[in-house]
């Protein structure tokens, strides 16, 4: 588990650090206007988006699977609106 745990804190960062961002990046999130009128699929995506920035923040900026798991994350918050009726059929 140590090596692990080594490999992931060089190229995610340190977890405390990923962990006091992504909770900041969040709250900011959480106490918009808009946050209510979320779904929970919306709220997740969101969420788990705000993981990755903050690992990109604070690890290896050119870490591809960052990047490709919040397009991923969008793409399923677009997947659940389009299902739900709640997305703009123009886009």
């Amino acid at each position: 588990m140590a090596a692990v745990l080594a490999e992931r804190g060089a190229r995610y960062g340190d977890f405390g650090d990923v962990a006091r961002t992504a909770q900041g990046l969040k709250n900011t999130m959480r106490v918009a206007p808009g946050w209510t009128r979320l779904t929970a699929a919306q709220r997740e995506g969101l969420d788990m988006i705000q993981c990755k920035v903050a690992r990109m923040l604070h690890g290896d900026p050119a870490y591809m699977d960052n990047i490709v798991d919040i397009c991923g994350y969008a793409e399923l918050v677009h997947a659940a609106m389009r299902k739900g009726g709640q997305a703009d059929p123009s886009r």
